[in-house]
């Protein structure tokens, strides 16, 4: 409920469990407020209809079709946000080919001015052998099992809450494997490897209602911070 408020307010919220992160909270959030630059940030992706998204990496985004738009919210001075999306590509002779364009429409953090700007999607096709590990971007593929862990829990934590324990375990079980048999270890990868098993042990105990609820919102905002991550 309270992601979905903040998404409709075009805000924030924030999972306190301890009260000095109030002021921890209210201090980041005067200082982002202060340095709007862009309001209302939506991409609209119109890709060619022979690519499948397979999925988002975006709290708040919608698929039309071969369209898919995501929203930004608004972005402060120095504020860094990622757009992930993974996809699937019909066989493709060797080559650039363009498959789509992506339109980035904002306003302006001081005159309120309606600002957009269009580029084409080019995706190079081939046979690239080896030269596809020595160039891959490793900090892609952290966000991405990043963002995959954070899913899993938040789905996980869905499934228990609809009283499936043992679909919730199984979803763990898999996000964790995916993360151990990974060849990035990197200090992120190792936290939300940590994070995982810790809830899926949390899952095995008998925790009282409160520590319940609270190991379920702090799940559930661990992956509406997805963004920012």
């Amino acid at each position: 409920l309270m992601a979905d408020l903040s998404e409709f307010g075009h805000g924030m919220y924030y999972f306190i469990e301890e009260a000095p992160m109030i002021q921890e909270a209210l201090t980041q959030e005067f200082l982002a407020a202060r340095a709007v630059i862009a309001r209302d940030v939506q991409f609209t992706l119109q890709l060619d209809p022979r690519l499948e998204v397979e999925k988002v990496f975006a709290n708040s985004y919608q698929i039309d079709g071969s369209t898919v738009r995501i929203q930004m919210g608004d972005l402060s001075a120095g504020e860094l946000r990622r757009l992930q999306l993974r996809v699937r590509t019909p066989e493709l002779r060797s080559g650039n080919h363009e498959v789509g364009t992506v339109l980035l429409r904002y306003r302006d953090g001081e005159s309120n001015t309606l600002r957009h700007e269009e580029k084409a999607l080019v995706l190079n096709s081939g046979r690239f052998g080896s030269r596809i590990a020595d160039s891959r971007d490793t900090g892609i593929t952290e966000r991405s099992l990043v963002f995959e862990a954070r899913y899993a829990r938040d789905n996980a934590a869905h499934a228990f809450d609809q009283g499936s324990a043992g679909e919730a375990r199984r979803i763990l079980e898999k996000s964790i494997a995916l993360m151990e048999q990974s060849a990035q270890k990197s200090r992120k990868i190792q936290e939300e490897l940590g994070n995982s098993k810790e809830y899926l042990n949390s899952l095995q105990n008998n925790l009282d209602h409160k520590a319940r609820a609270q190991k379920q919102k702090a799940v559930r905002f661990q992956r509406y911070r997805l963004e920012g991550c």
